[in-house]
């Protein structure tokens, strides 16, 4: 198929579509579409709609880490084969399904089901591309990722109350985050499913498409997200995420030496001589071997505050600026915790080292 008659802004890549079919690999329940340098990831019981087993859980444990592993994949869409995202869990085991300490069926306890590696735990944006019944677990595993865009015929519910058990995954904290308390007690107490435009109104999802064009619009704002430079694009997320357990205060101390780190990386110089040049950027870092982990110890903010400061002038007693060095294992200076808080709080007890 020829795609000369599209045309493009010529500073935008162009859309997926031309590698839409570069590669496709199946786990069974589970399988991975590569458009281009986006993962789909598809689950793959659509006579069982979907519904939740150990294979499932460990498939997207599986593709969800070679995602994530896989410098070329800048972005991740999960979504549901046949006319369910997720049906919740297999119940066809019977009373026990959910019983820890059952003997039968180890190989598919709830143990087994538990998923290991969560969408927000990745650095790379997940998108849940939501195409029909997502309940139960179908709707607290698309919680974890960075957003939901839902098909019209998308019906979403946390049932678990129904039949008597508990919603999971976090669910009770972050549901009440993306659509206030009173609605979140609505959803989890009673377990009401609702459709994909009560959801867009309670801004449980972000948009709603046509059952045909939902994974192809899904795929353009996964190529959108990946334009952007994939190590700012891994620390935002990191930092959205932590956001959702501090105050102001707390994010504003934890962007700042990340947003100095940035700052002086190649990509940075990239991105702004790309836009005055009026080109596309050229990203050359990764995330998964270029972003520090050290950035977002809680420590960060200090190792910024201390490398702000100016060279004092000649003659003063301090000779030059706190030498950070990284030991492998973290950041140390050459001197005490104590010494480093006297030091930015009071400019007292020096080490002689720099007196």
């Amino acid at each position: 198929m020829s795609y000369s008659h599209l045309t493009f802004h010529p500073y935008i890549e162009p859309k997926y579509i031309i590698c839409k079919t570069a590669f496709m690999d199946s786990l069974g329940a589970v399988t991975i579409e590569h458009h281009a340098n986006i993962a789909l990831i598809a689950l793959n019981r659509p006579e069982q709609l979907n519904a939740w087993n150990s294979e499932i859980s460990a498939g997207l444990d599986t593709l969800l880490r070679q995602a994530e592993e896989d410098s070329a994949i800048r972005a991740v869409v999960i979504t549901g084969n046949g006319r369910a995202f997720c049906a919740g869990a297999d119940l066809s085991g019977g009373g026990d399904t959910f019983d820890v300490s059952r003997s039968r069926d180890k190989d598919d306890d709830s143990a087994a089901r538990t998923p290991q590696l969560l969408p927000h735990q990745i650095s790379k944006p997940v998108i849940a591309a939501i195409n029909g019944p997502a309940v139960g677990v179908g709707a607290t595993y698309a919680l974890t990722c960075d957003m939901r865009i839902a098909s019209e015929g998308a019906r979403i519910g946390f049932v678990f109350n129904r039949i008597g058990m508990l919603p999971e995954l976090g669910s009770h904290a972050l549901l009440p985050r993306i659509v206030g308390f009173s609605n979140a007690a609505r959803l989890l107490m009673a377990g009401e499913i609702v459709d994909a435009q009560a959801a867009l109104e309670m801004g449980l999802v972000s948009e709603i498409h046509d059952n045909d064009e939902l994974v192809e619009k899904t795929l353009d704002i996964a190529q959108q997200i990946c334009m952007a430079a994939p190590v700012s694009v891994a620390a935002t997320k990191r930092l959205l995420w932590e956001g959702l357990s501090s105050s102001w205060d707390q994010m504003h101390a934890a962007e700042t030496p990340v947003f100095d780190w940035i700052a002086q990386q190649p990509d940075s110089v990239e991105g702004v001589v790309a836009f005055l040049e009026k080109r596309k950027p050229n990203w050359k870092m990764n995330p998964n071997t270029d972003l520090p982990k050290e950035l977002f110890d809680g420590y960060g903010w200090l190792r910024s505050f201390c490398n702000r400061l100016p060279r004092p002038s000649r003659g003063c007693r301090l000779r030059g600026r706190i030498d950070w060095r990284s030991s492998g294992t973290g950041w140390t200076a050459p001197w005490s915790w104590h010494t480093q808080c006297s030091f930015v709080f009071g400019y007292r007890h020096l080490p002689r080292d720099y007196c």
